[in-house]
């Protein structure tokens, strides 16, 4: 990091109306100490600094021109600008480029967070990802991170997605009792969700709009999480019946909230889910329902890179950039979109259809070659 101590104490002493001889007086130095420490030819000695800091009445960090924090605004830039290099630059540079960011703002916790989540999305495209050992190591670090935001953040929504990211890391390295341990318990939490008080207080308020804010917000998210664990359930379920209930009424869900314009990425992961667990049953009409509909979603265009609204959740976009991310898909949608026709080409349970004239058909609409079927 480069010091703009030079700068701060030249402006400083010109605001006050000082000499550099005077401020040289009170250091006990020369006037050319003085000089030379405003044209960054040399720095105070470390041990002047806190009477220097003190001469301006501004803090050392101020003195050296180091801020410890930064704005939403500029954590998601950053995020954007590592998520776009991930894709077009070596992942050597871009991954250096982040653990020296975050060295620097180590106390910045938003930021260590938001950095943690970037790494976490694409561990897949650090050096020597295909290393198991160097990806048991990435794990442990970024694990650390989020721990580190844990332990020293003290705001609770940093706190709580700290602890949910690091307990995820922990299962990824086979780790379940250290999994139990970071979360702090092994039952469901009973859950009393606030939105409807904040909500019903807003609009005594008078404040319906506010209200409507909260409650779509809160109906948005809680929307993702279901559908994320009736994904997590499709692989738990030993009856055949009840999996297939589950996936029945996901799809109604999803047709009912019109998530495909709404949360596409979560729709495509659900669709991978169904049309992986049928294949693997070698249940092939219902392989190529969720197939088709992957394939389908697929054509329809680029996956947006950021969270918005509809026209029934038509309030939250005010709220979407109040969030660190401001919005933001965690992993580039380029990417997503990549490994999804690589898993319509190569997932092994859609090797007993490889000449089949339907699968064909679809892999021909993601544009792949023909070649990748052989």
């Amino acid at each position: 990091m480069k010091m703009k101590i030079g700068a701060v104490i030249s402006e400083k002493r010109k605001v006050q109306g000082i000499t550099q001889q005077k401020l040289a007086d009170f250091m006990g130095v020369s006037k050319a100490s003085v000089s030379k420490w405003e044209t960054e030819q040399t720095y105070p000695d470390i041990t002047l600094l806190p009477l220097l800091a003190t001469f301006f009445d501004i803090s050392v960090d101020e003195l050296i021109g180091y801020e410890t924090q930064l704005s939403k605004s500029e954590i998601t830039r950053f995020y954007q600008k590592f998520k776009e290099e991930f894709t077009d630059q070596p992942t050597e540079e871009t991954f250096a480029s982040i653990q020296r960011l975050i060295k620097k703002y180590y106390s910045c916790y938003p930021l260590v967070l938001q950095m943690a989540t970037l790494l976490l999305n694409h561990l897949d495209l650090l050096p020597d990802a295909d290393n198991p050992d160097k990806m048991m190591l990435y794990m442990k670090e970024i694990k650390e991170l989020f721990l580190h935001v844990r332990e020293n953040s003290d705001d609770p929504d940093q706190v709580q997605q700290a602890i949910v990211l690091a307990a995820y890391c922990a299962l990824s390295q086979n780790n379940s009792d250290e999994v139990l341990e970071i979360i702090g318990r092994k039952d469901t939490p009973v859950l009393l969700p606030p939105e409807s008080l904040i909500a019903a207080a807003l609009r005594m308020q008078g404040k319906s709009e506010e209200a409507l804010e909260v409650m779509q917000s809160a109906l948005f998210q809680y929307l993702t999480i279901m559908t994320n664990l009736l994904c997590n359930i499709v692989p738990l379920g030993e009856e055949a019946s009840q999996t297939d209930e589950v996936i029945r009424r996901t799809t109604k869900l999803i047709e009912i909230f019109d998530m495909e314009h709404l949360q596409c990425v979560q729709c495509l992961n659900f669709y991978t889910v169904a049309c992986s667990h049928y294949a693997m049953k070698e249940k092939k009409e219902d392989t190529f329902i969720y197939l088709e509909k992957l394939v389908q979603l697929l054509k329809r265009g680029p996956i947006t890179q950021i969270f918005k609204g509809d026209n029934f959740f038509n309030k939250i976009d005010k709220w979407i950039q109040t969030l660190d991310s401001g919005g933001q898909m965690p992993r580039n949608t380029a990417l997503v979109e990549e490994q999804l026709r690589t898993f319509i080409v190569n997932f092994e349970g859609f090797t007993q259809w490889k000449t089949d004239e339907r699968y064909i058909e679809l892999v021909n609409q993601i544009h792949l070659p023909k070649e990748e079927l052989k």
